[in-house]
């Protein structure tokens, strides 16, 4: 299934079987695919993943690894996780979501979620104003910032940190 056909916008893939070496670099290639602002995706990984995610990348030479994002230490990736949640922190510093959180009622984060997303999109906010100084919306640099916490998290998830 994974070859011969070619899915940028294919922006999430479930193992349910493990793969090795090329194959699962394949794969991995694939759902990493750019498409119009599609600048990442996901693997989801329910069969193993991570051990023979590493043994893959040792495959790579010394400078391929080096320019790789995958396989680098966990505490850069840990490092990178807080830089990316204190921007989005940043992002969201005039709309407080978590007081629409309450404890033990799921549906309260998706409303806290439907909130924050309607704020991050409203043509009503400043970070959205056309001329705000920066180059981007806000919805657009939340998106970008959010697809990148995204993969430094699973980089960064076997660390304790």
């Amino acid at each position: 299934m994974l070859t011969g056909y070619d899915s940028p916008p294919l922006h999430t893939l479930y193992l349910d079987r493990p793969l090795k070496g090329a194959l699962l670099m394949q794969t991995l290639a694939r759902v990493s695919r750019t498409f119009r602002e599609k600048d990442a995706g996901l693997l989801v990984g329910y069969a193993p993943l991570a051990d023979n995610l590493q043994k893959a990348l040792s495959e790579y030479t010394e400078r391929d690894q080096e320019n790789q994002t995958l396989g680098r230490r966990s505490d850069e990736a840990v490092t990178l996780v807080k830089e990316l949640l204190a921007r989005i922190e940043g992002m969201l510093a005039g709309f407080n979501w978590r007081k629409l959180i309450v404890p033990r009622q799921a549906k309260s984060y998706t409303l806290a979620a439907t909130a924050t997303a309607n704020y991050l999109r409203s043509p009503a906010n400043p970070g959205n104003q056309v001329g705000g100084g920066d180059a981007e919306p806000l919805r657009a640099r939340f998106r970008q910032a959010s697809g990148q916490l995204t993969r430094a998290w699973a980089l960064a998830a076997g660390d304790d940190e």
